[in-house]
């Protein structure tokens, strides 16, 4: 079958909705919450972010404002797996699903052609959409290799900092490396507190404040539950 959009609409059905998916659909929330679980996948979207639900997928979708999202149905060859994404940084992205939206909203017959090009468009889109997704998450590395030893570092913070929803980030995050944020940050600060223990010239509050874990006993929880034994040992 030719890659193409069946149909796009400027909002979703119905609040709730769940089941087979007849054709793969995408749902860019617009204002509110969604749900959505395609799938064992579970996405909580907030404002900007979206999800696609490949053909013949189990779903279901909880929204808070049906009329605040986009949906635009596809026939693509190129998307086997349900994704997540957002277009914080992607105005292409949202104007093309705008702009299909409001067509097919006019009630004019759409032609193939212009159906296959709004299509292809899209799905570009949607590419460039996931390398910068990827770049993202390098960036999140990065500095968290380069800010973990900080006390004062507040991860959500800087998450909430980032121009997408921090939900999504986490499962981004970890669809990419295996883990949360947190559980990264935290692997490596028990990494480094455990390297000055094993030194002989830190206790354990001065191995957990350097490494940047401000309260001792916590610090001991995570770490007796990496390692299993106290950093006392």
């Amino acid at each position: 079958m030719k890659s193409g959009i069946v149909f796009a609409t400027k909002s979703f059905p119905s609040e709730k909705r769940k089941g087979r998916a007849n054709t793969g659909f995408l749902v860019l929330v617009k204002s509110g919450t969604a749900n959505v679980k395609i799938g064992k996948t579970e996405l909580l979207l907030k404002s900007g972010d979206g999800a696609y639900v490949p053909q013949n997928k189990n779903y279901e979708i909880d929204l808070t404002c049906p009329r605040q999202c986009l949906s635009v149905f596809f026939n693509l060859e190129q998307f086997k797996k349900p994704f997540a994404f957002s277009v914080g940084d992607n105005e292409r992205l949202y104007l093309l699903l705008d702009y299909a939206a409001r067509l097919f909203a006019c009630g004019n017959d759409v032609s193939e052609e212009v159906k296959t090009i709004l299509c292809e468009l899209i799905v570009s889109a949607l590419k460039e959409c996931g390398k910068k997704h990827s770049e993202v998450i390098t960036e999140i590395k990065k500095t968290l290799l380069a800010r973990f030893k900080e006390v004062d570092f507040e991860l959500s913070a800087y998450l909430d900092s980032l121009p997408f929803s921090p939900d999504y980030l986490r499962k981004l995050f970890q669809k990419e490396t295996g883990e949360t944020p947190l559980a990264f940050l935290t692997r490596l600060r028990l990494s480094y507190a455990k390297a000055l223990l094993d030194t002989g010239n830190f206790n354990v509050k001065e191995a957990s404040l350097a490494s940047g874990m401000k309260d001792p006993l916590y610090f001991s929880r995570c770490f007796k539950q990496r390692y299993g034994a106290s950093p006392k040992k």
